[in-house]
């Protein structure tokens, strides 16, 4: 499938990994916290890509490409974190209150190879406990800068983490 956002080029297609075989990709970064919001207002917030920006400050757009609320539905987001970077994205699990899950299957910089990114919800008394597990497998470029590259983006999932814990909070 070859889709272009308007004003994007996507010119790196990545493998169609499905959530079963993300275990196999050779990466894996877990961020874990606990939300304080029940996990069905998680997964609220989670399946509403306009809310994205506004706890995942480096990502500047996110949109429904087509189809929504549904495995399979495409969505594209703009992430500004010195370079900027645009990914479609499909969902592969979709599960209120417990589970979000998609592959990113386009990007404009070829970063990986294959990426899924899982979020997983557990009550947790009056609140939830969210475990986002992102399976990777990085091309040879990214493989040659792990370590560095690694360290950036746990940077930025942790803060995202940290967002999405302040923009629960307000309600």
């Amino acid at each position: 499938m070859r889709y272009d956002p308007p004003g994007a080029s996507l010119p790196y297609t990545m493998t169609a990994t499905s959530l079963g075989r993300a275990e196999t990709l050779p990466f894996r970064m877990v961020t874990e916290r606990r939300l304080p919001a029940s996990p069905e207002r998680v997964f609220e917030v989670l399946a509403d890509p306009s809310t994205w920006p506004h706890w995942f400050t480096k990502m500047t757009q996110a949109s429904w490409t087509t189809g929504e609320n549904q495995v399979g539905a495409l969505r594209t987001v703009h992430i500004q974190d010195g370079l900027t970077q645009v990914w479609l994205e499909k969902v592969v699990a979709w599960e209120p209150g417990r589970r979000f899950s998609f592959n990113t299957i386009e990007g404009n910089l070829p970063l990986a190879r294959a990426l899924v990114e899982d979020f997983q919800l557990y009550p947790d008394g009056d609140g939830c406990r969210f475990v986002w597990t992102v399976h990777y497998h990085p091309t040879w470029l990214v493989r040659i800068l792990h370590p560095l590259v690694r360290m950036l983006f746990r940077k930025m999932f942790d803060s995202a983490a940290e967002g999405l814990t302040r923009y629960l909070s307000r309600g």
